[in-house]
């Protein structure tokens, strides 16, 4: 089982693939988090032999003194498979929301879609009139082809600094755009 934060992974030489003997899946957590721990961490630490590529043997890591499972470590495990589970779910939904918000600005502020709709007398999809009423009925032709009735093309450098060297004042609103 590999950590979720891992995208991929591919046993080498320099890596263990620990195979239970009975397998069962609370047994096969109960590892997996056992050896996630900050004890397990400081045991292989000092263990841990090499310089440049830091190896523990395969006897000392057969060799780490696993508690017994009792009924609290079971509970244990099965909050933190919870925990885990529900971040996964989380960062699936965060990727989900990300996707959906540059779908959406994509349609909105560079194919136009609203604009488009409104110029065919039509409501744009997926939004209340009160929303569609901020976007012109109508595109113009411009230096960078069709855009908004109402916009102009500008340069970046012409509204925003670039790393300003003075202070700027907290809460007020200021075209500042971050370069580091």
């Amino acid at each position: 089982r590999v950590p979720v934060t891992v995208p991929s992974g591919r046993l080498t030489q320099d890596t263990a693939k620990l195979e239970l003997q009975r397998p069962d899946p609370v047994d096969a957590s109960y590892l997996y988090w056992a050896l996630r721990t900050p004890q397990y961490r400081a045991y292989c630490d000092g263990r841990a032999t090499g310089s440049a590529v830091v190896a523990l043997s395969r006897h000392d890591l057969l060799a780490y003194p696993i508690p017994p499972l009792d009924a609290a470590r079971t509970r244990a495990v099965g909050v933190l498979d919870d925990i885990e589970a529900k971040i996964e779910l989380h960062r699936r939904t965060s990727a989900t929301l990300e996707a959906m918000a540059v779908a959406l600005h994509r349609s909105w502020l560079v194919d136009f879609d609203p604009v488009r709709a409104r110029a065919r007398g039509r409501a744009p999809a997926g939004m209340g009139a009160d929303t569609a009423a901020l976007f012109p009925d109508a595109l113009q032709d411009s230096v960078m082809g069709p855009i908004p009735r109402g916009w102009t093309p500008t340069r970046l450098r012409d509204v925003a600094e670039l790393n300003p060297p003075r202070a700027l004042a907290r809460g007020a609103l200021a075209p500042y755009v971050e370069m580091a």
